[in-house]
Parts: structure tokens; C-alpha cells; sequence
């Protein structure tokens, strides 16, 4: 009996920790890349249960970027889930914009400019219900998107283009960080 109470009482805890999120560790990155126009980009696995895959969880995500040439077609950076998926979150760029890339149709843009060369600071971040976008630290614009939860991964200049006339990433990428907070403009501003 005693061995029967034991078998029931860690298959429950077995139970409980496959539904108990976690938010460790506290920080995704940073993380450094030299991408080729092209390449297959940077995959990484994160905690299938971390609460920043949430829909409603806060979080920050920002990048030193700098293009090997003119951005002329859109294009993803950085972020976290699978591409194909309804949900993502995706910093990218298009012919003088900073796009906030969350799947098919579910995206907002800021006008920015991106010198192929330079180096430029992007951020966005989601404190549970506005989305914020910023570049080189000044606030660009906020808005609102669809929200679902998206899958355990991150990705740098993923492979996969989700436009018909979509690029890939070419340059070097700095200090990606994946937060599960949503860093204040103040924060933001001494990160760049």
C-alpha cells in the first residue's frame, strides 16, 4: 500500500510540473551573429513552459543591428516563435521601416532610417496590452495587435521569409535580448 500511495503521489507531482510555467532564466541573451545574405540564420530552443510565450506576458526584445545592404523588401531579424505559426514575435525591417512582425497580417511599421553599415538600435516591447516600438532609444510608435501564444523558439535571421517578396537578413546582429518585462522608454533610451 505504502508503495502504491508513493507511485500516486509523485505521478501527481510528475503532473503538476508539466503544467507549473516557468520564468527561469531571466533573460534570453545576449546574443552576437554575423549573418550572410542567405544564410540559414541562428536557432535556439527555449522552456517549452516560460511564461513569455504567454499571450497576455510582458516582455522586450532588442538588437544592435547593422545591414550589409539597403533594405529594400521586408525582411525579419530577430525573434522568438515559429514562423509558420498563427503568432510570432519578430523585429524586422522594410525600405525605410522598423516592422513589429506577429504573423500573417498582424504586423504595424514605424518610419526609420537604416544605413547599411551603421549600426542601429531596435526595440520592441509589450507590457500586456500596447505594443511599442523604438529605434536608436527614441519611442517610434505603439500600437495594438492580435495576441496569441507563440512556440518555444528563437530565431536570428530565421530562414524562412514570410512575404512573397520578402528578403533575408545580411549583417551582423548585437546584443539580441529577449526580457520577460517591458522595459520603460527610460530603460530603452540608456540600452542604446
Amino acid at each position: 500500500v505504502a508503495l502504491i500511495i508513493a507511485f500516486l503521489v509523485s505521478g501527481v507531482a510528475a503532473a503538476n510540473a508539466q503544467i507549473v510555467p516557468t520564468n527561469d532564466p531571466p533573460v534570453y541573451g545576449p546574443y552576437n551573429a554575423v549573418i550572410l545574405q542567405g544564410g540559414d540564420g541562428v536557432r535556439k530552443p527555449l522552456l517549452p513552459r516560460d511564461t513569455v510565450l504567454r499571450a497576455d506576458s510582458p516582455w522586450t526584445i532588442y538588437a544592435w543591428v547593422q545591414t550589409d545592404a539597403l533594405v529594400t523588401s521586408p525582411v525579419l531579424i530577430a525573434g522568438i516563435g515559429d514562423i509558420a505559426a498563427e503568432y510570432s514575435r519578430y523585429l524586422g525591417l522594410d525600405s525605410g521601416k522598423v516592422v513589429l512582425w506577429m504573423g500573417a497580417d498582424n504586423s504595424f511599421t514605424v518610419p526609420a532610417t537604416v544605413t547599411p553599415g551603421k549600426w542601429t538600435f531596435l526595440a520592441a516591447t509589450f507590457d500586456g496590452s500596447v505594443f511599442r516600438l523604438y529605434c536608436d532609444g527614441v519611442k517610434s510608435g505603439q500600437g495594438s495587435l492580435a495576441l496569441g501564444t507563440v512556440a518555444p523558439v528563437l530565431q536570428i535571421a530565421p530562414p524562412l521569409v514570410p512575404w512573397p517578396n520578402g528578403q533575408h537578413f545580411g549583417g551582423r546582429i548585437a546584443g539580441f535580448t529577449l526580457t520577460r518585462q517591458a522595459l520603460t522608454g527610460d530603460e530603452i533610451k540608456r540600452l542604446s
